[in-house]
């Protein structure tokens, strides 16, 4: 996602305070700034099995999408096929 989209985006829907905290945190926006993006795939491989453990009563993962279906829907895609 185009990071400018996404600051415009956060700034409409009222998520400042979460922009306020991204800015803290130190290397956050540069990485999106220059271009780079989240992998939110690297995490799931890494929770593996434990996101279908009983114990953890995983129902569903909530993605937010930030008005890029296309691209979200794509991504799922890719995800699923790379399982």
């Amino acid at each position: 996602m185009n990071a400018r989209k996404l600051v415009e985006l956060s700034v409409q829907i009222g998520v400042g305070s979460s922009l306020r905290y991204l800015s803290k945190q130190h290397g956050v926006i540069g990485h999106l700034f220059r271009g780079n993006s989240y992998r939110p795939e690297t995490l799931l491989q890494r929770l593996g099995a434990d996101l279908t453990s009983p114990e953890l009563n995983i129902e569903a993962l909530h993605l937010f999408s930030f008005n890029q279906i296309t691209p979200t829907v794509e991504w799922q895609r890719r995800v699923v096929e790379g399982a």
